[in-house]
Parts: structure tokens; C-alpha cells; sequence
């Protein structure tokens, strides 16, 4: 009883925190999509309209595939711009809700979240990143 308390606690917590960084991708959406590695990822993604699949950049397989739903369904540059954005962290979002639905460990789905803040100078504008 007194652990699924402690689950309940570190979900409402690490929601927090991931709306929190997603609201953040959507206020500096120029800062990370315009003036980054991203803005060469969404230029390639408006001219081919395609998934690109670089053997260098594993990460940025799945999260590309938010950014082309925008581009499929012709939505707006800005809307484009944005998904782009926040598609890293719709991407670690689902990754927390299936860690939280499978894990018996009360901490291990709160990995996720705490790795986000903690590496939050090399991913937030770089969020494709190696590390």
C-alpha cells in the first residue's frame, strides 16, 4: 500500500517534470529548432518528407516521425517548427509511461525524468545527442 503511495507520488512528480521541459520546448522553439543541429534535421525532413534513417543517429529515429505528421498533414512552418521541438520529449513521455506500466521497481520509471533535468545543458538544445 504504502509503495503504490511512493509510485503515485514519483508519477505526479515526473509528469510535472516532463510537461514542464515540454513547455519549455514550446516557449524557445527558435532557440532549439532555428539555431541548432535540429534546423539541418528539419530542413532535410520539409524537403524529403520521408524518415531518414543515419546509422550515427539512432535516437532520431522515432522522434522524426512527430515532425513528419505535421509535414504530412500540411500543417503550418511554425506548427512544424514546434512539433519538431517537442517531439525529443513526446518520445521520452511515452518511454516513461511504458517504463512506469512494466516496472517493479518504484524508482526505475523515475530514471527517465531525473535524466532529463540532470542532462539538461547537453540534450535540452541538442536534444538528438549522442549522450
Amino acid at each position: 500500500m504504502i509503495q503504490n503511495i511512493y509510485k503515485r507520488y514519483y508519477l505526479f512528480i515526473a509528469l510535472i517534470t516532463i510537461f514542464a521541459l515540454i513547455a519549455l520546448a514550446i516557449v524557445f522553439v527558435r532557440e532549439r529548432v532555428a539555431i541548432s543541429d535540429m534546423a539541418y534535421m528539419l530542413v532535410f525532413q520539409l524537403i524529403e518528407k520521408k524518415p531518414s534513417w543515419w546509422f550515427v543517429r539512432i535516437g532520431a529515429v522515432i522522434p522524426q516521425f512527430f515532425t513528419l505528421s505535421a509535414i504530412w498533414t500540411h500543417c503550418s512552418l511554425r506548427t512544424v517548427m514546434i512539433m519538431h521541438s517537442i517531439s525529443t520529449q513526446l518520445f521520452y513521455l511515452i518511454l516513461f509511461f511504458i517504463a512506469y506500466r512494466y516496472s517493479r521497481a518504484t524508482i526505475l520509471f523515475f530514471l527517465i525524468p531525473l535524466n532529463l533535468v540532470l542532462m539538461v545543458n547537453e540534450v535540452f538544445f541538442w536534444p538528438i545527442s549522442e549522450v
